[in-house]
């Protein structure tokens, strides 16, 4: 889909203007009235033709939306029967990284350009001067907070929250304590079990003490 976007937008290079700005105006008749394009270069006609190479792709976009929304429902699904995906899927939702997370998210780039495209579009169409007072108009996107930070660690408790009769939270130090008890407890079983086969194949020469 990005490839026939790009391919439709460098196509409308060789494309004739009129063509190009006629297409633009169905879309947004509301600056069908302004100033023609009468230059060999024109930003009016710049932007018009990528606006229209953007919608030459949103039908398979769309679609490909359908298909992971139906994915995911089939995820959904699916975690009923296996507590894995169940689980699974359960935390994607706390932590705020699964599907409805990130279609969300690209809703929300979707309407801030949106408005950038509302705010500049009279600047341009109708050839009005932008100043540098203007900035200060421009839509702002809004600033991010740390909700990956606060998801995850809304998942990490309700992990602990699921761990039965196990008071001691999910840390790194219990990892760690954890990893050095099950080596510990390797080490014993080997050499209790060397201990054992020396015994066994050496009896009354050597001494059946562990190694």
């Amino acid at each position: 889909m990005t490839f026939a976007q790009r391919e439709a937008i460098h196509a409308g290079w060789d494309k004739p203007k009129d063509a190009t700005l006629g297409a633009f105006f169905k879309v947004h008749p509301e600056w069908r009235d302004t100033p023609p394009v009468t230059s060999g270069f024109h930003w009016k006609w710049y932007y018009a033709f990528q606006h229209i190479g953007g919608l030459s792709v949103a039908n398979p976009v769309r679609a490909y939306r359908r298909g992971l929304e139906s994915r995911d429902a089939w995820t959904g699904r699916v975690g009923l029967v296996l507590p894995a995906v169940g689980v699974q899927t359960a935390l994607h939702r706390i932590a705020g990284t699964d599907l409805a997370a990130q279609l969300d998210y690209q809703d929300r780039v979707r309407a801030f350009h949106e408005r950038i495209r509302r705010f500049y579009y009279p600047y341009i169409f109708n050839e009005t001067p932008f100043r540098a007072v203007d900035f200060a108009k421009a839509p702002a996107g809004r600033r991010a907070t740390d909700q990956t930070s606060t998801s995850a660690s809304r998942a990490l408790s309700w992990m602990n929250s699921r761990r039965g009769s196990t008071r001691s939270p999910i840390r790194r130090v219990n990892m760690s304590s954890a990893s050095s008890a099950w080596a510990t407890r390797t080490c014993s079983r080997v050499r209790a079990s060397a201990s054992r086969v020396v015994s066994q194949s050496c009896s009354g020469f050597i001494s059946p003490r562990p190694l």
